[in-house]
């Protein structure tokens, strides 16, 4: 982690896991357990990859709206 008074650096292992998240400009911590600490980190990278796809479908509907309106102008002149 880098601090130089964490107790990783005398070569003790971190004993808490947080997720972190944000809202409205406040910063929460979850506690995660380090027995579930896989499964959140894979839920967590299935939300990005979500994420990722919404914002492609965002993209691509946004493209086809224009194409529309742009067809509708054609087809009204």
């Amino acid at each position: 982690c880098g601090k130089k008074n964490c107790r990783c650096t005398r070569g003790d292992r971190h004993v808490a896991h947080y997720h972190v998240r944000y809202a409205s400009g406040a910063r929460f911590r979850t506690y995660i357990r380090r027995d579930q600490l896989a499964e959140v980190l894979a839920a967590c990278e299935a939300h990005r990859r979500l994420q990722s796809q919404i914002r492609a479908g965002r993209a691509e509907y946004k493209e086809l709206l224009a194409q529309t309106r742009k067809l509708v102008k054609l087809l009204c002149e």
